[in-house]
């Protein structure tokens, strides 16, 4: 069974890129290693995650997370079986303060400045 996990969190303290650069680096490797996909998405010191596939897997991934100290306020938006992968061909997609790609419903529920995904709903931000 395929499932995905949504979560945010804020930074314990400022990143510099080359620290966010890593993250997604480690990130890929470990999620090709585990057959997982989904992207990440950071601004204002804050990540938002979403993590498609085995519900094991996630568990463990979302644990590590948990217990990582580089992340604080960490709040699990879903959990629940899909049908597909929507990001099939990323372990990991990086988004960022850019907001090129974002969705225009999440651009219009939020003010791209003051990005804080904390008050998002897991129905907005599976678009």
């Amino acid at each position: 069974m395929l499932h995905q996990l949504i979560y945010v969190s804020k930074m314990t303290t400022p990143m510099p890129d080359e620290d966010i650069k890593s993250i997604v680096e480690s990130g890929k490797y470990n999620n090709h290693k585990g057959y997982l996909t989904g992207c990440l998405i950071y601004s204002n010191e804050c990540f938002m995650e979403y993590i498609e596939g085995d519900i094991f897997k996630l568990n463990h991934l979302f644990s590590k997370i948990s217990g990582d100290h580089r992340h604080k306020e960490i709040l699990l938006l879903g959990l629940k079986e899909i049908s597909h992968r929507l990001y099939n061909n990323y372990t990991l997609k990086k988004y960022s303060d850019h907001f090129n790609d974002f969705p225009q419903s999440v651009l219009d529920e939020m003010k791209p400045s003051e990005y804080d995904p904390f008050p998002m709903s897991m129905e907005l931000a599976m678009e």
